[in-house]
């Protein structure tokens, strides 16, 4: 009983901090200075992958609820970057796309607007001026 349910905890709580350093180095590599869009597909794939395996340990983490929070705002974060990211084919400011590596003054002259909608994040693109 209560052996049992501490070693689930202790290994939830291993598995959050994992979750938490894959997640990490997939935005380094995936959304990092230099991205394209193949590797921000491939990354939106696999964060969804992660946030489904966090949420099943988010559970048997019981008193670790902090640790887990945080990990949920990360994913929340990391998605809102891949996202835009995926969405700006053009390369402004910190924002180099390897697959679009100049400006795009007549088409992307725009802002970036994420809104969280029924448990989805939308994205819309609004225009400047």
């Amino acid at each position: 009983g209560g052996q049992e349910g501490e070693n689930n905890s202790l290994a939830a709580a291993r598995a959050l901090v994992l979750l938490r350093l894959e997640l990490q180095q997939l935005m380094w590599e995936k959304a990092g200075i230099i991205r394209d869009g193949a590797g921000l597909e491939k990354a939106l794939a696999r964060l969804g992958e992660l946030e489904a395996e966090a949420q099943e340990k988010e559970a048997e983490a019981g008193r670790l609820w902090r640790e887990a929070l945080e990990l949920g705002f990360m994913f929340t974060v990391a998605r809102a970057v891949l996202l835009s990211a995926l969405a700006r084919q053009e390369s402004r400011g910190a924002h180099y796309r390897r697959d679009y590596p100049f400006p795009d003054e007549q088409n992307w002259r725009r802002r970036t607007l994420l809104r969280q909608e029924n448990g989805e994040m939308r994205l819309r693109l609004l225009e400047v001026g």
